[in-house]
């Protein structure tokens, strides 16, 4: 995801829904030049998941009925931007919105990247393009890859690649020199798609993933509901004092220090190996 491009895109929208008007699948796929798939995502996920109540009338959407827990969400995407370094690219849709709602500040801890704004560039000409580029990294080496996509984990900034046939994670603001080379790739649509599953730089694309089976509180069921902690995550049982999730993972450090920080609003009940670990972390961590 082009997060300068998606920002802008998200801002445009939110700018004719707060003035009252509706949008259409169809109408984003015309006017933004998306895929179906990408239109549908703007207003069933990204829009929700950042805190929007968005309501659909027949085949069109708009925003719902005023809820004081979204009021953050526009200072949150507006933040997001000046932190990142791309503010000024967006403002000016911000104070159209924000002329038409209220809100209060949230402060985002995301890492700045507003002086690697050409690098970012690059990169992201290289995945639109299918070309592999070269760099330095941090670590003294020099590497050649194949760029996937950049992600945001946990307030950092990534590349996706791929280093010959080994999938890596690098971060963005270690790279040195990099240069776009003539070389041309292909990926598998179907392997891109496992991306979107990442939760951080724990995800194993080669790996098969397995199921864990969480057990919420209904506080904690609240705040997974609102926010998926990837696409594979769904409700599996409504519980009297809060719910079941399942999701897949590839990893346990996905999700081990999620579980940790909500403890104990949230317990693993499948694998019981997991739950096991965690457990016996925490007591080595509370010996004298």
């Amino acid at each position: 995801m082009r997060t300068k491009d998606t920002l802008n895109n998200l801002l445009k929208i939110l700018n004719i829904l707060y003035s009252g008007g509706y949008v259409t699948i169809k109408g984003l796929m015309d006017d933004y030049d998306m895929s179906e798939r990408t239109a549908s995502r703007y207003l069933n996920e990204y829009l929700p998941d950042a805190g929007f109540s968005i309501e659909k009338v027949g085949r069109k959407f708009r925003l719902a009925n005023y809820n004081p827990k979204i009021t953050g969400a526009i200072e949150a995407i507006e933040n997001f931007a000046k932190e990142a370094g791309f503010y000024n690219d967006i403002k000016d849709f911000i104070k159209k919105i924000k002329q038409n709602s209220l809100s209060t500040y949230i402060k985002l801890h995301i890492e700045n990247i507003g002086d690697y704004i050409a690098e970012i560039n690059l990169i992201e000409n290289a995945i639109k393009q299918k070309r592999v580029i070269k760099f330095t990294y941090d670590n003294g080496y020099e590497y050649e890859v194949k760029p996937l996509k950049i992600a945001n984990f946990e307030g950092y900034w990534y590349l996706l690649a791929l280093d010959g046939d080994k999938y890596k994670t690098f971060h963005l603001k270690s790279m040195k020199n990099i240069t776009k080379t003539d070389k041309t790739f292909e990926i598998p649509p179907t392997f891109l798609e496992k991306l979107d599953n990442a939760i951080n730089i724990w995800f194993e694309p080669d790996k098969e993933p397995f199921k864990v089976i969480l057990k919420a509180d209904e506080w904690a069921s609240e705040y997974l509901k609102r926010i998926p902690l990837n696409p594979t995550q769904k409700e599996i049982e409504i519980l009297s004092d809060g719910s079941l999730f399942e999701i897949k993972i590839t990893h346990e450090m996905e999700v081990k220090r999620f579980i940790k920080g909500f403890l104990p609003q949230i317990k693993v009940i499948e694998p019981k190996w997991l739950d096991e670990e965690i457990k016996k972390e925490i007591r080595e961590y509370l010996k004298d």
